[in-house]
């Protein structure tokens, strides 16, 4: 199911900034040991920014350079310090996750040093090489591309829009899927996909119990766990969601509240768990050599 995704005008995420008396506000010079964009800053941006704010990707606005980070440089640290960028709802102390995106305390306090100095730009021999990224799937060529038959329009429409693809495969056999992954049309009206296997299937990872304090539906994940958790037959795995629909809830998108009930759309009562479990006996490790039609070519 695909899911549109609308963002706000173009023009939201800018300030607009007087000249008065032909003063310009210009970056400050570092000081010899003091934080600098070009040795600081640039790396911990490419680390934990770049793969949504770069040009062609979901973000409203680049983090790519200097000139980047510099207009937005109040926004940056204070985004940082509430913990709203960048996005990862799990509470420490409740599990370990493969690639996990929360800043450390001290890249946060890193940033803040730089915003009190003047948001220096440094040395620019000091910077990182360029970050590479893939030019199309983030997890290499593929082996197989299905896609639907024919290409569907999203209705301009102010309201959740979910579609359902049926895509045959046309396997002879069964076939071994280690990475799958999804490239929408348009990623800018693309909040989420589900992909479900309509056979007996065989998972890659385990997730169970995790705990997010505060949930926000324009981040929903996916969470890993780095060791796989056994849990012997006849296990029982709960969910709990506790839902605020009251006006003290920013997040609610009614106002004043109405009563809500179960649904798929952004603002219904739509608490779905998706669990993904293995068995030892299906050897996860295990590759076997595929020869057949669609084998990919050296």
């Amino acid at each position: 199911m695909a899911q549109p995704h609308r963002r706000g005008p173009w023009w939201a995420g800018w300030r607009i900034g007087l000249a008065l008396a032909g003063v310009l506000a210009l970056p400050a010079a570092a000081a010899p040991d003091g934080v600098t964009y070009s040795r600081d800053i640039a790396p911990l941006l490419a680390a934990s920014c770049q793969s949504c704010h770069r040009d062609g990707e979901i973000a409203p606005f680049p983090l790519t350079s200097y000139d980047d980070a510099y207009r937005r440089r109040h926004k940056l640290v204070r985004t940082v310090e509430r913990r709203k960028m960048p996005p990862w709802p799990p509470v420490p102390g409740h599990g370990d996750f493969v690639g996990e995106r929360r800043l450390a305390d001290a890249d946060i306090a890193r940033l803040r040093a730089w915003l009190e100095a003047g948001a220096p730009e440094g040395d620019p021999r000091d910077l990182p090489p360029p970050r590479a990224f893939p030019a199309l799937w983030s997890a290499g060529a593929p082996d197989v591309v299905l896609a639907p038959g024919a290409a569907f329009d999203v209705p301009t429409a102010d309201r959740d829009l979910y579609r359902c693809f049926v895509i045959p495969t046309a396997f002879a056999e069964d076939r071994f899927v280690s990475v799958a992954e999804f490239l929408p049309g348009d990623r800018r009206i693309v909040h989420h996909v589900i992909g479900y296997v309509d056979t007996s299937g065989q998972a890659e990872a385990l997730d169970r119990a995790i705990y997010i304090d505060a949930w926000d539906f324009h981040w929903q994940g996916s969470y890993t766990f780095r060791t796989p958790v056994p849990l012997p037959g006849g296990s029982r795995i709960d969910v709990e969601a506790v839902y605020d629909n009251s006006s003290r809830n920013r997040r609610n998108p009614t106002v004043p509240p109405r009563d809500v009930g179960w649904g798929q759309g952004t603002a219904d009562e739509m608490c779905i768990a998706f669990v993904r479990t293995t068995v030892d006996s299906e050897r996860l490790a295990h590759q076997p050599a595929y020869t057949g039609p669609l084998a990919r070519q050296p």
